[in-house]
């Protein structure tokens, strides 16, 4: 049977012109995509901490995130011990006080890697701007000064179900070493993590979720 004809011999018949959607159904489908993003925005504006999650991402509560935040122009306010006892102090008493699970962080000259899952109801912007917005006015007060101690916002990486929070741990907590700020973990005082040891080597700690 050629092909384009029927079984009784007639051709197919075909529209002369592309078929499309009506022009209705195309604008109802922009306006519905034009109100999700406006509500995105407006929270956006609400919560300034939301503003740092990357696009599209969502704090989700029990899940681990990897944060990173920096000082305020890349200053070394961590070189003081006191200072760095302050941010240490601040991570322990968010775990206290919202029952949010602190696995592992380290405290650098400029910066903070923290490794944290957050708890049902509280989320992972208000921890971290918590910890951030405390140690800053303790901070302030300790040298007499008033202004930013912290960079605007947070980045942050939502850990895979698959990946090995201990290895993420350990990558966490040997930064001072790859910097070059001491030979081994050991030696450098501001971080902890539930698993590792002070060699920077799985402990088999269980990671219990209490504080640090």
């Amino acid at each position: 049977m050629p092909v384009g004809t029927r079984a009784r011999g007639r051709p197919l018949r075909r529209p002369a012109y592309p078929v499309r959607l009506p022009i209705i159904a195309c604008c109802s489908a922009r306006r519905r995509a034009s109100n999700i993003r406006r509500m995105y925005f407006e929270a956006a504006r609400q919560s300034p901490g939301v503003r740092a999650l990357r696009r599209g991402r969502c704090s989700l509560p029990n899940h681990a995130f990897h944060v990173v935040t920096r000082t305020h122009l890349h200053a070394r306010w961590f070189e003081s011990l006191t200072s760095a006892r302050i941010v240490v102090r601040n991570l322990q008493r968010e775990c206290v006080a919202h029952s949010t699970r602190s696995l592992a962080f380290v405290v650098m000259p400029d910066h903070l890697h923290w490794l944290v899952v957050v708890p049902e109801g509280r989320p992972l912007s208000v921890c971290v701007n918590s910890v951030k917005s405390l140690a800053a006015r303790q901070i302030n007060k300790l040298v007499g000064r008033h202004g930013k101690v912290w960079q605007k916002g947070f980045y942050d990486r939502g850990i895979r179900r698959d990946e090995d929070l201990a290895l993420v741990a350990r990558y966490i907590v040997m930064n001072p070493v790859r910097a070059g700020l001491v030979p081994r973990i050991g030696d450098y005082p501001h971080w902890d993590a539930v698993w590792l040891s002070p060699t920077g080597r799985p402990s088999g700690r269980a990671p219990t979720g209490q504080p640090l």
